[in-house]
């Protein structure tokens, strides 16, 4: 119904149906095997926001005339583990990839970017030009999406999550109106879109803060699988150490244990340090550990977003479940016990990989989103940046295995060891309610871990801008505000 309601419009120009070859290159573009496997009815490809305005007023129309009975996908970047995210089973989806206009603002403090682009088509554009962004640590990830969900990158430390680098968005709301918002224009919204998904429109393109372009320090490190406690227990350090006063926020670490088809068991590292400065000593505790892997170099921050990315190539079938904590030793360590079982229940599956993965959120992190003019993350109370004093660890299990008919058997794997963890983290009094929307599977409650100031404010915000529900009702991909 979606695709035919375009059919006659002065957009029918951007409709493609099945067996175009247009069709089949975006639906087989997507990062995630199952996503590829979702037939929608056609792809409408627009080329301005413009377009998209003439497409949602219209769709609009047609969902509130019929009971919502047009659903339809919004796709950018399409890097998303959970089918349906951003395409959709005989629906239509809207492919935002042809907008992929970059603009640099003339005193080069800012950035444009379209809702087509990729990171590694925004770090290609400004590395010429010696400018970089608080963009995401894999290149190929696409920029609204990964906004949308809050975004963690390698600048994280000192300067908040991505969504708090971005000084206004464009978006297309459900009736069709485009509006540009700023903490001085529609500040709620404003506020609304830093990590509160899809529920408010379609993002056309956002500006981001620029920094000045310097060379990282910094790669992956693989190790022994029981060098995984050694790590962990300098990762309790240096994020406890002076009640994290004494962290270096030019640090960025992730730490994790995993079963790759290549190597077996290991323990995995990503160190980036913001300055091209060689060993700095708060990645001392990890770089005295012998490695059976290592890329550790002085490169720019493109090289090594794309050198992430490359562990994890798209076509694969993909899981990503998340859960978080507060940061206690006790817990870290007993992560690999909870790793390897539930790496047991899975093992026997053609072609399983199977990874936790933590990601720390520094106390400076919250604090500087908070001073920005804050997001909608619920990780400190509005206007109370001094609130937030510990990190929180946010865990990434990954799962990638070969066939569909496992599909299921997987996902519950995925389910009770987020289980195990959860139930571990209360045991030891250290459970914490934020769960980071990108790295969440379509079962999880990602919303209500923003806490109740939060959920009252984006419940707000999309009853005046779609009042209707058509983000809720009409697009089931995401993470929607309970109506």
């Amino acid at each position: 119904m979606a695709f035919q309601a375009l059919s006659n419009s002065k957009v029918a120009h951007r409709l493609f149906g099945p067996g175009n070859a247009t069709y089949r290159e975006s639906v087989n573009s997507y990062w995630s095997r199952q996503e590829a496997e979702l037939e929608p009815s056609g792809i409408f490809r627009p080329h301005s926001a413009d377009e998209i305005s003439a497409a949602l007023g219209l769709l609009h129309d047609v969902n509130v005339r019929s009971g919502f009975a047009a659903p339809f996908a919004v796709r950018a970047g399409g890097y998303q583990a959970y089918p349906g995210s951003a395409n959709i089973q005989s629906g239509l989806t809207i492919d935002l990839r042809q907008l992929k206009h970059i603009q640099l603002c003339e005193d080069r403090s800012e950035v444009t970017v379209g809702a087509g682009c990729t990171f590694e088509d925004v770090y290609g554009y400004l590395d010429p030009l010696d400018l970089s962004v608080a963009g995401a640590r894999v290149a190929q990830v696409g920029v609204t999406g990964f906004i949308l969900g809050g975004g963690l990158s390698y600048y994280s430390p000192h300067l908040g999550f991505a969504c708090d680098n971005v000084t206004s968005f464009t978006i297309c709301l459900a009736n069709g109106e485009i509006r540009t918002t700023s903490t001085a224009e529609y500040p709620k919204l404003h506020r609304a879109l830093k990590g509160g998904g899809n529920n408010f429109g379609i993002v056309t393109a956002v500006t981001l803060r620029t920094i000045p372009k310097r060379n990282l320090w910094g790669g992956l490190m693989l190790n022994a699988v029981d060098s995984f406690s050694t790590s962990a227990t300098w990762l309790h350090h240096v994020l406890t150490s002076s009640d994290n006063g004494g962290y270096d926020r030019n640090a960025a670490i992730m730490i994790g244990l995993g079963h790759v088809k290549q190597i077996g068991d290991m323990c995995y590292h990503s160190l980036k340090y913001t300055e091209p400065t060689a060993s700095p000593a708060i990645f001392k505790g990890f770089l005295d550990q012998q490695s059976l892997q290592s890329t550790m170099r002085e490169a720019s921050h493109e090289e090594l977003a794309v050198e992430e990315g490359k562990f994890s190539l798209p076509g694969e079938r993909r899981l990503y479940q998340t859960v978080s904590f507060s940061v206690s030793l006790p817990m870290l360590l007993a992560l690999p016990q909870i790793w390897r079982n539930s790496l047991q229940t899975v093992s026997h599956i053609q072609g399983v990989e199977w990874s936790f993965v933590l990601n720390p959120i520094l106390p400076s992190c919250i604090q500087v989103g908070e001073i920005k003019g804050g997001n909608a993350l619920g990780l400190c109370p509005q206007g109370q940046p001094e609130a937030a004093t510990t990190a929180v660890l946010v865990l990434l299990i990954v799962g990638t295995w070969d066939q569909a008919s496992d599909d299921a058997e997987v996902e519950l794997a995925g389910r009770n060891a987020i289980d195990r963890v959860t139930e571990k983290a209360i045991e030891l009094g250290v459970p914490h309610k934020y769960l980071y929307m990108n790295y969440a599977w379509r079962t999880q409650d990602v919303l209500s871990g923003y806490g109740e100031e939060m959920g009252e404010l984006l419940k707000d915000v999309g009853h005046d801008v779609d009042p209707e529900g058509l983000f809720q009702r009409a697009v089931p991909g995401g993470f929607k505000i309970p109506r």
